[in-house]
């Protein structure tokens, strides 16, 4: 579409033709868009007037009702989307309206869209054309340039045309441009509708909370909480409803002219109750009403100061939000966030905001995204929906047994709402005049009585939380409302009907996993320890529903990781015969809902995490689901679905039904954009497995990204076969040190200073000992000699691993594939190793050796483990001694002869191995190379007939060889670990060290070099060679630092200052960070975003105090690295915290090799983050330096001074940013050599 089309050019003959006319106050928005806009948007490709019939929930463009409130149109004129999702909005004004210049109607566009989260959004009269960047938070003295990204006359269409095409043609937005070029568009001081309305909603909780303990000294905790929250609701609820034209806009903010504001609030209370019946406005017993009355908040005192300012910010001009396009999934997400928080009363009755403490366990609130509601809705309520009609319908019963703020509630509320709508059009307009009326713009729209009908048959949910509970009525109130005005609303208001349903029989509070009988035996329960449990009776709560045997559709998003104690534990462990001893909440909420809440033919749909199905413990609720249920469908997503969490999820369905054809789809997708916008046969793989082969399995483990080829090839190579732990005596080598372990009990002084390690044996008690590094297929080669004093003293020193046995076989333990090495001179190993002691007169050693480093048995454990390219991938034992060996009967003569053979091919492996270092020339090592791939191969082949492979089968092992790459691959220089020496770690002498730096950068010395922390060297940043941005001078990094660090001068708050001079007035707050963390428990030291800004304040506050401790504000290039843009700073810093105490809770520390990938990890995403405007290096040494004392480790000096070293560095920086760390790994690992 790069040359405008005919239309194009005669609508702009025509304007310029006529253009006074058109100019004059006489011609309307109305004519305009007829004549003009219809045109030039059909133009580009949009089915503007849906001549293509498409139904309602599916038109191209909605012409929205405008509503006038107060001379102001409270809705834009055109709302474009892509299946139903909105994608920009158009405000359109008469041509007499200078788009340019006038101030109100580009703050009036910026405001629709900010509110409705579209990043873009069009202001136009035909004859001017501005694109408008609406993530900025709009202020209504805003200058008509604000957030302006392009701007053409009538005259600029043909020449520009290409680029308006690119940007809003249909065909463009389908493509995924519109959302690249939106993407690339991103201004600074973006902030998000929700962000900023999350932000509001919490001031006001916090100023309600003090005034209401301050006035209302009598209030309990919860009567606070219920009182703020309500407040809250109301509040929302009125002003909403008066920008959607249902309420009369305006009378909210009249409240403030005058005293005794909420006495008078309390009068606009009573009437909502008559008008709307809802329960967010019930003050008064009434018959039939399933929840008692609010008696509580009509006798609250609170000071009109503070109602006068919330009702203040929820208008013109301080209120930037148009509510009338908020959407409601959007609110949900904010109340989601704002439910993570909650109010405590101190002692003397004060009000304290904190965060709940199951929320600060989980590391935050994870709102479901809304393309995991819409896919689980489809696929349970669609599957439940599809052929029926509403009659059918009605029976259905959909329920979210944890339902939060509501999420999927409101997404399956909304299915239904547009089922029933387009039904009822196809089924012919004129039999559902009851259903259906036509709005002002010619769109269909389901009547207010047939929108309650739907929400009080089909849609219940159940939370533990209140607050959760009257969230999801407010979100699903709203919902009924929306659409809705004065005029639609008139006949039931005529009839004094009220306008929505009560939903206190629908929605309910209590424990969905605990019922009352949790009490029994206890005559009067505590009723602080009732509240806390807050047990839901199934059968009292939804009678009806339960006698007819459960809900049609469970689904929800349950919550994880959840921690059970005391009675807890023991009441859902005799509950729940499914569940293992370590209780898990979403499997819990899985086998609530199949075992009592599903009826019969029923679906489960939810969003849980994927170590069910490998996890060696989860075995009951594998054979449960499998012999019980019926899977229909796992989607497994190789990305974050939750930006926070690192545990991978999927979307599992079920059906309450026993399998029949026993087909499973799984689908894995590789990326969102492939999970949004269709696969086109890349990014997407779909996999069809057999459930009455799981069913089989007895509750094993079950691979879902094995194909049934790949299945069939695992049996093959299971039956006559043992496992590997039936046949070896298997163990975890030994770990030396960790604070209270061993006898007697370890210090910290004993962790740091390593007594029991040297490079020399000092006494008989000191004995070898190997490290996971230094094992590679069929071979032991120590770095060199090192020596562990044995004995009680060692933090585990595992006996049970027989380290003495003649012939042992040892397996590294870190990786994602299978490394041994065969051991005959009585080594200790660490616990990154396993220790394999064969049984006697089983089976030979060098027989082990060969079967387990080769293809077949490493595809194996892949199959049985699938870790495959995991950073983090570990040889756990339990898979190790599920390792299938063929059984050989030496008696055999076939048989005896492969096993010979097989010990021979080792022997001559071990030797080849033995004489490979010895080979004088290249050449000699060359012909060793090339006999010892040879003697690989052979190994290999004689594997694959001992499991009598197929060649066919053959090929499978072989390709998946191929396509794997292991993390840790055999003789490179990233196996380098630590070595033991007699120097003492981190003790009081790096203490001294600092100190003395300290003294020394006081006295006004020169470089200190050999300061433990780097505190004085002139390294400004780690990529950047200036420390400067914009585009570098240098963007190889090649120009030596030294000849930057005498020319660079820098302006700060203490004058212009050399390089030289600066570093030096950052080394005496340096040096004091680093005596501080040193002065503090490791275990007190929490690194989060606060943390880190609060010690770039204290480095750099005196020299830059408008932004040291602050997240940078600008966008910026280091050297040939390109960080996030700054307003993605917060959020990335924010997980990247979180990330980091994830990791930290699973010891990265235990071995030398976790420790390496840990700290090059931590290293690589704070600098690609490059979360300050500058001294990103200084702070990272001090993230670094904070980790490697919290993990026990020796201080290690991060900034490579000599060129060679910083351009290494530099370049497995560049690495990392492609996913792959191996080379930075390297570097950390001879990092901790050279240290320890």
């Amino acid at each position: 579409m790069g040359q405008a089309p005919g239309i194009i050019s005669d609508l702009i003959e025509r304007f310029d033709r006529n253009r006074e006319a058109y100019k004059s106050q006489g011609y309307n928005e109305t004519q305009l868009r007829r004549e003009f806009l219809d045109p030039f948007f059909e133009a580009l490709g949009w089915d503007v007037a849906n001549k293509a019939g498409h139904a309602e929930a599916y038109k191209d463009v909605i012409h929205e009702d405008a509503i006038k409130i107060g001379g102001a149109s409270k809705a834009p004129d055109y709302c474009f989307r892509i299946g139903g999702a909105r994608k920009f909005f158009l405000e359109a004004k008469k041509p007499a309206v200078n788009v340019k210049d006038e101030i109100p109607p580009a703050y009036q566009l910026r405001r629709y869209a900010w509110s409705a989260k579209l990043p873009l959004s069009i202001l136009t009269d035909f004859e001017e054309f501005a694109v408008y960047d609406c993530r900025t938070r709009p202020n209504p003295s805003d200058k008509p340039g604000i957030g302006r990204i392009h701007y053409w006359t009538y005259k600029d269409y043909p020449a520009e045309w290409h680029k308006i095409a690119a940007i809003f043609s249909k065909d463009s937005v389908l493509k995924g441009s519109f959302d690249k070029y939106a993407g690339a568009e991103r201004k600074r001081g973006t902030a998000t509708v929700d962000a900023e309305f999350l932000k509001e909603i919490e001031s006001w909780r916090e100023a309600l909370a003090k005034n209401l303990a301050l006035r209302n000294p009598k209030l309990s905790v919860q009567e606070l909480n219920f009182s703020v929250q309500r407040t809250i609701d109301r509040l929302i609820f009125l002003r909403i409803c008066e920008d959607r034209g249902v309420e009369s806009y305006g009378q909210l903010q009249g409240l403030q002219n005058g005293q005794n504001i909420y006495s008078r609030l309390r009068y606009l209370y009573d009437r909502a109750d008559d008008r709307y019946n809802s329960g967010l406005f019930h003050f008064h017993p009434e018959k039939d009403r399933a929840e008692s009355p609010d008696d509580l908040t009509p006798r609250l005192k609170i000071d009109d100061k503070v109602l006068k300012d919330i009702i203040g910010r929820l208008y013109y001009p301080e209120s930037p939000y148009e509510f009338s396009v908020l959407p409601v999934e959007i609110l949900g997400q904010v109340y989601e966030q704002f439910l993570g928080k909650v109010i405590r009363l101190t002692a003397s009755h004060q009000a304290r905001i904190e965060e709940k403490p199951e929320v600060r366990k989980a590391g935050g609130v994870y709102y479901t995204p809304a393309y995991i509601v819409e896919y689980i809705v489809k696929h349970t309520v669609g599957t439940l929906c599809q052929g029926k009609t509403p009659k059918q319908i009605a029976k259905l019963r959909i329920l979210d047994p944890a339902c939060g703020s509501g999420s999927f509630l409101i997404g399956a509320y909304q299915f239904l709402l547009t089922y029933h709508r387009d039904w009822y059009v196809k089924d012919g307009t004129d039999k559902h005049k009851k259903e259906l009326f036509k709005a002002t713009g010619g769109d269909w729209r389901l009547r207010t009585e047939e929108k309650k009908r739907i929400l009080l048959s089909n849609i219940y949910g159940v939370d533990i939380d209140p607050q959760a509970v009257e969230v999801t009525k407010l979100s699903l109130l709203l919902k009924v409302l929306e659409g809705e005005n004065q005029e639609s609303l008139q006949e039931l208001l005529f009839g004094r009907v009220r306008v929505l349903p009560d939903l206190g029989k629908n929605i309910k509070c209590g424990n969905s996993l605990i019922g009352p009988d949790y009490f029994a035996g206890q005559l009067i329960p505590d009723e602080d320890e009732v509240r806390r449990v807050n047990p839901f009776d199934w059968q009292a709560e939804f009678p009806e529903i339960m006698k007819a045997g459960g809900f049609d559709a469970v689904i929800g998003n349950p919550p994880y990781g959840a921690y059970f104690y005391g009675q807890d534990k023991a009441y859902l462990s005799s509950k729940y015969p499914s569940q293992t001893y370590q209780l898990d909440s979403y499997l819990l909420f899985l086998e609530r809902s199949m075992r009592s809440l599903v009826r019969h033919e029923g679906f489960y749909g939810m969003i849980i995490p994927n170590p069910w199905l490998t996890n060696l413990l989860q075995t009951k609720i594998r054979r449960f689901v499998f012999e019980e249920t019926r899977v229909r469908e796992i989607v497994h997503f190789k990305f974050s679905v939750f930006p926070k969490v690192t545990v991978d999820t999927e979307i599992v369905l079920l059906q309450n039904a026993r399998a029949q054809d026993g087909e499973v789809v799984i689908k894995v997708f590789e990326s969102l954009g492939t999970f949004l916008f269709g696969a086109n046969g890349q990014g997407l793989r779909t996999i069809l497995h057999n459930q009455k082969k799981w069913e089989k399995l007895k509750g094993d483990t079950v691979n879902i990204f094995a194909s049934p080829k790949e299945e069939t090839l695992l049996e093959k190579c299971k039956s006559n076969s043992a496992a590997l732990g039936s046949l070896c005596e298997i163990n975890v080598g030994i770990k030396p040190y960790q604070v209270g372990k061993g006898t007697p009990p370890q210090t910290k002084a004993i962790v740091q200073s390593r007594p029991f390690d040297s490079n020399r044996q000092k006494t008989t008690s000191f004995r070898p000992y190997l490290r996971g590094s230094d094992i590679n297929r069929f071979v032991i080669a120590p770095l060199q000699p090192r020596f562990l004093r044995y004995g009680p003293w060692l933090a585990e020193p595992r006996p049970a691993a027989d380290f003495d046995a003649p012939v042992k076989i040892v397996m590294r333990q870190t990786g994602d594939s299978l490394v041994a090495a065969l051991d005959d001179r009585q080594y200790l190993c660490l616990n990154n190793m396993h220790v394999l002691v064969p049984h006697e007169n089983e089976v030979s050693a060098k027989f082990l050796l060969g079967v387990i480093n080769s293809k077949l048995l490493n595809w194996c454990y892949q199959a049985l483990n699938p870790e495959a390219g995991e950073a983090l991938a570990e040889v756990k034992k339990t898979n190790v001694e599920r390792l299938p060996i063929r059984i050989l009967s030496l008696c055999d003569k076939a048989d005896k002869s492969r096993h010979d053979q097989m010990v021979s091919l080792v022997e001559r492996m071990l030797d080849l191995h033995k004489r490979l270092p010895e080979g004088k020339t290249p050449a000699d090592k060359d012909r060793l190379q090339r006999q010892i791939n040879a003697t690989d191969q052979e190994i290999d082949r004689l594997v694959y007939d001992l499991y009598g492979l197929t060649e066919e089968e053959i090929r499978i092992v072989e390709a998946a060889s191929v396509a794997s790459s292991p993390k840790l691959k055999e003789n490179e220089d990233h196996e380098t670990e630590p070595e033991p020496t007699d120097r003492p770690g981190p003790g009081p002498g790096m203490a001294t060290t600092v100190a003395e730096a300290a003294r020394y950068a006081r006295e006004g010395g020169g470089s200190t070099p050999e300061s433990p922390f780097g505190a004085r060297e002139p390294v400004h940043g780690v990529r950047e060679p200036t420390g400067q941005y914009g585009t570098p001078e240098d963007p190889d990094g090649t120009e030596e630092q030294s000849e930057l660090s005498s020319t660079r001068e820098f302006d700060t708050a203490e004058g212009r200052l050399s390089y030289p001079e600066l570093s030096e007035r950052l080394a005496v707050p340096l040096v004091a960070i680093y005596d501080e963390i040193l002065q503090t428990n490791p275990d007190q030291i929490v690194i989060t975003s606060e943390w880190l800004c609060i010690r770039h304040k204290r480095l750099a506050g005196h020299l830059y105090p408008d932004w040291a401790g602050r997240f940078r504000d600008v966008n910026v290039q280091v050297g040939s690295h390109n960080p996030p843009p700054f307003y993605e700073v917060p959020i990335h810093m924010r997980t990247f915290c979180d990330d980091l105490a994830e990791r930290l809770r699973h010891d990265p520390g235990a071995t030398v090799r976790r420790a390496a990938e840990f700290l090059a990890w931590a290293d690589w995403r704070f600098q690609w983050i490059h979360p300050f405007k500058d001294f990103n290096g200084r702070i990272g040494r001090v993230l670094l330096g904070a980790l490697l004392y919290k993990l026990s480790l020796p201080h290690i000096e991060t900034a490579p001074i000599e060129p060679l070293s910083r351009r290494n560095y530099l370049d497995a920086l560049q690495t990392a940013d492609s996913g792959d760390l191996t080379r930075l790994t390297s570097i950390w690992s001879h990092r901790l050599s050279e240290a320890l």
